[in-house]
């Protein structure tokens, strides 16, 4: 709740599900960044300005249909629903721009990035709207999230592993936990 009123500025009264919704959409944002720098950083200004004017249009058409029926919560699932356009829509076109340039999107590393975002979204929806089981929710998902790392740490350069376990092992006490993660990482 703390969060959501520094959020809000104080300006929106804390709805737990709405803030679920917003804070999954920023995750989705998040989850679309790789594609949108294949994209962007290719100059693909075509298909990228198709890719933000239907994602809006998602936006508008949504917020009138939902808004009017599930107030501001119409709104948030509105944001979603257009992020997620949005992130479709630059993971085919990244993908199909790295096929044609004889290379692949790295979906092995990808793919535990993607549950994790799917099981953060569960996670938070789950502990809003059912708040008597947010432990269940919030241990459920947390096992699931740390199953899900070991998984997203194998699939990593070996490069990017070396890097991050140097970086761990710089911080207080870092060096125990860098030698765990070479052994969780193997």
């Amino acid at each position: 709740k703390p969060l959501f009123v520094l959020w809000t500025r104080g300006k929106v009264h804390f709805d737990p599900a709405l803030f679920a919704l917003m804070s999954l959409g920023v995750l989705v944002y998040a989850l679309a960044q790789p594609a949108m720098a294949v994209v962007l950083g290719n100059n693909l200004l075509k298909p990228s300005l198709i890719i933000s004017s239907i994602a809006g249009g998602v936006v508008i058409l949504s917020i009138y249909l939902l808004v009017p029926a599930l107030g501001l919560l119409g709104s948030g699932f509105a944001l979603l629903a257009g992020e997620l356009v949005a992130l479709l829509g630059y993971q085919r076109t990244a993908s199909a721009w790295l096929s044609n340039n004889g290379l692949d999107w790295p979906g092995a590393a990808y793919h535990p990035v993607v549950l994790s975002v799917i099981v953060s979204g569960i996670t938070m929806l789950g502990i809003a709207c059912l708040p008597r089981w947010n432990f269940v929710f919030f241990s459920i998902g947390l096992v699931v999230l740390m199953v899900n790392l070991k998984s997203y740490l194998h699939h990593l350069p070996i490069l990017a592993k070396s890097k991050m376990a140097g970086f761990i092992s710089k911080m207080p006490g870092g060096h125990r936990l860098a030698v765990a993660l070479k052994s969780l990482i193997k």
